[in-house]
């Protein structure tokens, strides 16, 4: 796409690539963990620019509900928070449906700063 620019008396052509709008934070993926007691919801672009980060630093998921009796919420999990990883890996879906575990260890960030926290299911 074209588009003419006019500024003073100077004009200036600049192309244009017209792309897919970025998933806004309202249709992102979510997941409900009943046995843990948390949602999760993707990472999209708007926590990038919030966070002031790259294209290749969009991993993990964002922490979207907790339940207050969970055990979860007692290892000081949080709304809002960044799970970059669990368990020394990237965040996926099939490591929090084992039921044979007996805890987790998930390493998040908060107010840009990375905190690890240990969270017991037993």
């Amino acid at each position: 796409l074209a588009l003419s620019v006019i500024r003073g008396q100077d004009r200036t052509e600049i192309l244009l690539t017209v792309g897919v709008h970025p998933k806004p934070y309202n249709q992102a993926q979510r997941n409900y963990f009943t046995d843990l007691g948390f949602t999760i919801r993707e990472f999209v672009l708007g926590d990038a620019i919030t966070r002031q980060l790259s294209r290749d630093e969009m991993t993990g998921v964002i922490v979207s509900f907790v339940n207050q009796n969970s055990s979860i919420n007692r290892a000081g999990l949080m709304i809002g928070d960044w799970v970059k990883e669990i368990d020394g890996i990237d965040f996926g879906d099939s490591i929090m449906s084992d039921d044979r575990r007996e805890d987790y260890v998930l390493l998040i960030s908060r107010d840009n700063e990375t905190s690890v926290l240990r969270v017991g299911l037993r």
